[in-house]
């Protein structure tokens, strides 16, 4: 089975001609896929294409759930 490509903010960027700042945007707004490692994002090859094709997204996709702070 190959490996999908996974892309950064930046190159998720590049691909579709759009700002940073828009891919974060829509990754906020759940409108683009995306799995956050560590403070980065990543984004799949096929949510960028669901995107493209305007397949409804899950929004973003945790790797673990956070640690609570103690009060």
């Amino acid at each position: 089975m190959p490996i999908e490509p996974v892309y950064t903010v930046k190159e998720c960027a590049d691909k579709l001609k759009v700002t940073e700042r828009t891919i974060l945007e829509l990754i906020r707004k759940q409108k683009l896929r995306a799995v956050k490692v560590g403070r980065e994002y990543r984004i799949t090859e096929s949510a960028i294409n669901g995107f493209i094709e305007g397949t409804p997204q899950t929004g973003e996709i945790s790797t673990k759930p956070r640690k609570k702070r103690p009060s």
